[in-house]
């Protein structure tokens, strides 16, 4: 489920390369997006520098979202994190032509649906 909420992200942005779901206090990434051909070891980094980022730039309110973001000539990544799951976040690497305000709530709204707990039908946890 989540390789999936990660590849239609990038499916409807079509500026963002790479798109990550991690867990930051272990400063690893869990799942990418399925096009992303990103080294192990560079997006272990992004996670790295999601933890420090998040930690010091948080852009929203908490009870929102913490968003933060880094640019670069050539990319604009975008790091975003909940409240009630602060150890999990989305790491993402775009191109700066990024509808930014877009792409953050969706991406807001793909972590909260990876952070929220799956029922089946009869409404019981999965």
């Amino acid at each position: 489920m989540v390789a999936e909420l990660l590849d239609g992200l990038t499916a409807r942005h079509g500026a963002c390369r790479v798109v990550a779901y991690a867990d930051l206090s272990s400063r690893m990434v869990l799942v990418t997006n399925s096009a992303a051909s990103t080294p192990r070891e560079a997006l272990n980094a992004l996670c790295k520098e999601a933890a420090a980022a998040l930690q010091d730039n948080p852009l929203t309110p908490p009870e929102t979202c913490d968003v933060a973001i880094t640019t670069a000539p050539d990319r604009v990544q975008v790091f975003l994190r909940l409240p009630t799951e602060d150890s999990e976040a989305l790491c993402c690497i775009c191109d700066p032509h990024l509808d930014l305000s877009a792409f953050v709530e969706e991406a807001r709204d793909c972590l909260v649906r990876i952070a929220a707990p799956e029922t089946d039908d009869d409404g019981d946890d999965a």
